[in-house]
């Protein structure tokens, strides 16, 4: 997968401004305070967007039995591993905005697949403690017979 590296100026900050989190991996889940799942949650960004890969960020933060609400992927981490690693040729997604609030954190994108219509997608993540439990993504392309003209991101 790959990102465009000007559209993480959003993220960087952030990202950048986060204290240093352990590199072992967040499962099973600890307690954590809000600014610890804060830095786990812009650790893992990072993992996704700069530094790794999203299969990688899933090996480190998703729980063993974490819960799934994609309809196109089995719960469980092994099966978003497989997913994650299997993206077609030319995937392409680039970050728009994201944020976290109590244990839930998202992150909207435009995604962008060979010969198929650019999608605003975005996944939502439900943290319990230090670790991913629960996740759903919602995406969608614009229709052709869209009645309203501005674009969906």
């Amino acid at each position: 997968m790959k990102f465009s590296f000007a559209s993480l100026a959003l993220a960087a900050s952030t990202i950048l401004a986060t204290p240093s989190v352990a590199k072992k991996p967040y499962c099973p889940s600890r307690p954590a305070t809000r600014a610890q799942q804060r830095a786990i949650f812009n650790e893992m960004l990072d993992t996704m967007l700069v530094s790794g890969t999203m299969a990688d960020a899933a090996r480190r933060h998703y729980a063993e039995d974490y819960i799934q609400h994609d309809p196109n992927v089995l719960s469980g981490r092994d099966a978003i591993v497989e997913y994650l690693e299997n993206q077609p040729p030319g995937f392409n997604s680039t970050p728009i905005n994201y944020g976290l609030d109590g244990d839930y954190a998202y992150l909207l994108l435009s995604v962008k697949i060979p010969e198929q219509e650019e999608m605003a997608w975005t996944d939502i993540w439900r943290f319990d403690g230090t670790c991913v439990v629960e996740h759903w993504s919602v995406y969608m392309t614009k229709p052709s017979n869209a009645i309203n003209p501005l674009p969906l991101l």
